[in-house]
């Protein structure tokens, strides 16, 4: 609808900030820009926003997750409408890499791939994929499809990919243990 959203970094050390902005598409002209700085992360300066935000069709509204784990929602006109710290509320955890892929928003749900270490059945530091509501940011489901250590090899924060599949609703992904997995995309299973 005529509009440009860009995920980017600027600034250095304690001055870093990572940039969402909305941009006139026909001249690349700045609406408004959100900054978030980088207060816990091992991020190697250079690989600062790897992956993308998300535009909700429905709402027009902007998802975008940083390095440090800030989950954040945005009115078209650059309102911050609901905000979730993944390291803090799961325990995401950050990488020198900084990938974090893109936020995936399916009917009123928004779905986010990250490594978490918790506690409890979550302790274990493990790809997940957790989901909330896209409207309001409470928490929805979390689930830990693949296998563990030792075969576990890598981080992985590929954004899932959704179909209906024998009339439930689904998505497919790869997880940092090299597999394929598809999970029922209402409740995690």
């Amino acid at each position: 609808n005529g509009r440009l959203y860009t995920w980017g970094y600027r600034g250095e050390g304690p001055d870093l900030v990572e940039v969402v902005q909305a941009r006139e598409e026909a001249t690349g002209k700045v609406l408004w820009e959100q900054t978030t700085h980088d207060f816990m992360s091992d991020t190697i300066y250079d690989r600062y926003t790897i992956g993308a935000v998300s535009v909700d069709e429905e709402t027009e509204n902007i998802i975008s997750a940083t390095a440090n784990g800030i989950l954040t929602c945005y009115s078209k006109e650059g309102e911050i409408l609901w905000r979730v710290s993944l390291i803090e509320r799961f325990g995401r955890l950050t990488f020198p890499n900084a990938r974090v892929g893109a936020p995936a928003i399916d009917g009123d749900i928004v779905i986010l791939h990250a490594v978490t270490s918790y506690w409890g059945a979550d302790g274990p530091g493990r790809d997940r994929f957790l989901a909330f509501d896209k409207n309001t940011g409470d928490f929805r489901w979390s689930s830990t499809p693949g296998v563990g250590a030792p075969f576990l090899k890598d981080s992985s924060f590929s954004s899932p990919i959704f179909e209906t599949r024998d009339g439930k609703r689904v998505f497919y992904a790869g997880t940092g243990c090299g597999n394929i997995v598809c999970v029922n995309a209402m409740d995690g299973t």
